[in-house]
């Protein structure tokens, strides 16, 4: 699964690492379905939404501490997300 589950801007070099970490937790998540509940794959589910987020709110926080370039249209569209 790894970056088909999420994808990340291209300049924060998350793709690779995150395809890893995920695949890796999916992998864990299967092996340890097979053996007990669904409640591994429900958790595997919560750690992607809450890797997403954390992303997400470094992301944001980074993005917002750049001010050189506030009239580029690049940053003034990753300035206004939230």
């Amino acid at each position: 699964m790894g970056d088909a589950i999420v994808s990340f801007d291209p300049l924060s070099s998350h793709g690779m690492t995150t395809a890893l970490w995920s695949g890796r937790k999916l992998a864990k998540a299967f092996i340890d379905l097979t053996i007990s509940s669904r409640l591994k794959l429900d958790n595997y589910k919560k750690n992607i939404s809450q890797g997403i987020n954390n992303y997400l709110e470094v992301k944001q926080k980074i993005y917002a501490t750049e001010k050189r370039f506030l009239n580029n249209p690049f940053w003034k569209r990753r300035l206004i997300q939230k």
